[in-house]
């Protein structure tokens, strides 16, 4: 027996496939349960009642304002502090830069976007950026030294690559335990460790690739 504000239904559940993309499965069913009221009679109703399309679509629409707002404010300020307009925007380029990698990287390995991999990348996004800022600033420190541009991105690149792998390594170590838990927990969490480990590892290349061809 199946109630809805306590009078009687049929209720109908739609499970997709383990590898079938939730949001496209929802419209889909939208799609279906639209052609159905065309060529039925007015007094069969039908009411959804939960949508896991929504939430994932919710999550990436946080996601993506948490990058708006990443990418504004960390180029905001440093413009505030080094007075550059190409520097901020070497910043603004090296956010998303990271992020389509990432993405690229959970394609290859057949990572799906949920909840999970969505909160591991806004986890990251307020960390991909940092390994920039410090090749960044390291350079202009360079520059005002009296070296060349040239001379500046070399200097202040190949000054900072230890630290920061040290620094980048250090935060990928937090995510090695889940492969000594159990199976299930790791089937729950392994979305979020891998795109935070992918995106942290991805920004320090980008850091040290990208943003000194940028500058120069």
């Amino acid at each position: 027996y199946s109630r809805l504000n306590l009078d009687l239904n049929v209720s109908i559940q739609v499970k997709k496939t383990s590898t079938a993309n939730t949001i496209s499965v929802t419209k889909k069913v939208q799609r279906l349960i639209k052609q159905f009221h065309a060529t039925t009679k007015d007094d069969i109703k039908i009411i959804e009642i939960a949508n896991s399309g929504q939430v994932i679509q919710a999550a990436v629409g946080d996601v993506t304002n948490e990058l708006y707002m990443c990418a504004l404010l960390n180029a905001l300020f440093i413009f505030i502090f080094l007075r550059e307009v190409r520097i901020a925007l070497v910043v603004l380029i090296s956010i998303p830069t990271s992020l389509i990698v990432t993405f690229a990287f959970m394609d290859a390995a057949n990572v799906s976007i949920n909840i999970m991999t969505l909160s591991g990348l806004s986890l990251a996004i307020g960390n991909i950026v940092d390994s920039s800022i410090v090749v960044l600033e390291n350079i202009v420190k360079k520059r005002d030294e009296g070296r060349g541009l040239r001379d500046a991105v070399i200097e202040g690149s190949e000054e900072v690559w230890l630290p920061l792998l040290a620094s980048t390594l250090t935060s990928v170590a937090v995510f090695v335990p889940i492969i000594f838990i159990d199976k299930e927990i790791q089937l729950i969490y392994q979305g979020l460790a891998f795109t935070v480990t992918v995106s942290l590892l991805v920004s320090y290349l980008v850091s040290l690739m990208l943003v000194p061809m940028l500058v120069n």
